[in-house]
């Protein structure tokens, strides 16, 4: 099995109303890409997406052909002092110039009006009534408007969906919103990140894994385990994993005595991770997001043929050597054996706390161009990129170069690994007990057993004695003419047996 270490990370925009809807199960989605690679989202299937340059204006809309409800983003230019309920009161005009009619139901706002939050009644051309919510955030660099609109009689039941939209709307290319954030620098607002290190593509020595590296940083590893970290140590991407052994369920047996093992009982992806990085000195672990992925979790225990459980985080945390950090991982945990022996396997980003948005997009590009000989293992990778671009989006940071897809190959090694995990775990716990198993060809796959005591078949006790113990017994068969076949005597003989 081969050992893999640390990766990913993603936050999505906030939007104040939505903080309630948090715990909503979200409707089921389809992943958008815009052609020109401007911006990303997650729409209802067979909704439209449209972008919407007009002047110094620019936005995104995400509209239902069918019933006319949407969801849509506007970034207006600054003019003179940053008020949310003044923006609230033009977006009203410009509504009733289009339907003629409408009525603001009730506004709120913050004491210094930089937020504001309405909800207006109208009535579009052919007399549907309709209800909008809007959401504006003003500020001195720039304008945000948020709405979201539908008929109203199913607003309520849509808003879920519509805020769902907005707040997976992720910019890539900042380039398509020239206007926009042409408009922010003017202002004095964030500069954009500093260009990524030049990067070149590197492979492991024993070829099972590649990846572009920054110039100067380091990169180790082997049997598809990876570990890539700048000069200094303190940023870097993983993939890895970690042993755990947990209470044997096997009489004689206590995986403990084991030289070097991790002694824990099974835990949750996230947990199991952080047991193992307090075990190379990380601390005072803070985790600012979680979430499970239990589609994921169903492909892997498929692929896998074992039970597995998925999760994702974003986490502060203090390394060994004190330095506060700031990190997103996603990991996957396969289910206890019955020798107790259990594992996480896990990848993420991670840097200094106070740099984290401005390394992203190296970060990020590092993750992309990640490839190892097992298909499930970089599909797994490629998923966890999407939640990375969600966390840069939050940042503004730039993310010109992470298109970039991990490619499918052949998991069979992945899974091959698997199955003589199984068979050494059968040989080694067999031993421990003092039991042997026997096959009888002649009998057509009877199982004989010698044990402490003697010799039984399928359970049946048939002789007893020193002769027939697990200590003395050679496999003549006492029915029989035949010398019995051990069925740990070979992988595909244990396999005959076990895995019809």
């Amino acid at each position: 099995m081969p050992r893999l270490r640390v990766i990913v990370a993603c936050l999505m925009l906030a939007l104040s109303a939505s903080a309630a809807l948090a715990a909503t199960k979200p409707p089921v989605m389809e992943f958008h890409l815009q052609p020109d690679l401007s911006f990303a989202l997650y729409k209802p299937p067979g909704w439209q997406v449209t972008a919407q340059p007009s002047g110094e204006r620019v936005g995104i809309a995400v509209t239902d052909p069918s019933g006319g409800a949407s969801a849509s983003m506007r970034w207006l230019p600054v003019q003179g002092k940053a008020d949310a309920v003044q923006v609230v009161a033009a977006q009203l005009q410009e509504l009733r110039k289009r339907s003629g009619d409408a009525s603001v139901d009730w506004v709120r706002t913050t004491a210094d009006r930089r937020r504001a939050v309405a909800e207006v009644r109208f009535a579009k051309p052919r007399g549907a009534a309709f209800r909008a919510r809007y959401y504006v955030n003003a500020d001195a660099t720039r304008t945000s408007v948020y709405v979201i609109e539908a008929p109203a009689s199913d607003f309520a039941r849509m808003q879920p969906t519509l805020l769902t939209v907005l707040g997976n709307v992720t910019l890539l290319n900042q380039a398509s919103l020239e206007t926009a954030r042409a408009r922010i620098q003017a202002a004095g607002g964030a500069a954009a990140p500093a260009a990524a290190a030049p990067m070149s593509q590197r492979r492991l020595p024993d070829g099972s894994a590649s990846m572009l590296v920054p110039e100067g940083w380091a990169l180790q590893g082997g049997k598809g385990s990876v570990l890539s970290t700048s000069p200094a140590t303190d940023s870097g991407f993983s993939f890895a994993s970690a042993e755990f052994w947990a209470q044997s369920r096997l009489p004689y047996f206590d995986g403990s005595a084991i030289p070097a093992a991790r002694r824990h009982p099974y835990v949750r992806p996230i947990d199991a991770l952080t047991a193992a990085m307090r075990q190379v000195g990380s601390s005072d672990f803070v985790v600012e997001r979680r979430w499970q992925d239990a589609a994921r979790a169903r492909e892997a225990s498929a692929a896998l043929n074992r039970t597995v459980e998925m999760e994702g985080a974003v986490l502060r945390y203090r390394t060994a050597r004190g330095v506060a950090t700031r990190a997103f991982f996603e990991a996957f945990t396969l289910a206890p054996l019955p020798s107790g022996q259990w594992m996480v396997v896990f990848w993420g980003v991670w840097a200094p706390a106070d740099r984290f948005e401005q390394q992203l997009p190296t970060l990020a590009k590092m993750a992309g161009s990640f490839r190892i000989n097992d298909a499930w293992a970089a599909n797994y990778v490629q998923q966890g990129l999407a939640r990375l671009r969600e966390q840069m989006q939050r940042t503004q940071a730039a993310m010109r170069d992470t298109a970039a897809t991990v490619r499918e190959s052949s998991m069979a090694a992945f899974q091959e690994r698997m199955r003589s995990g199984d068979y050494i775990d059968y040989k080694r716990t067999s031993t421990i007990r003092g039991e042997q198993e026997w096959l009888s060809e002649v009998e057509g796959g009877v199982l004989y057993k010698s044990d402490r005591w003697g010799l039984s078949r399928e359970g049946e006790r048939v002789a007893e004695g020193q002769p027939f113990n697990y200590y003395n017994y050679q496999g003549d068969n006492p029915r029989y003419a035949e010398r019995m076949t051990p069925v740990d005597a070979t992988r595909e003989v244990y396999e005959r047996v076990y895995r019809p």
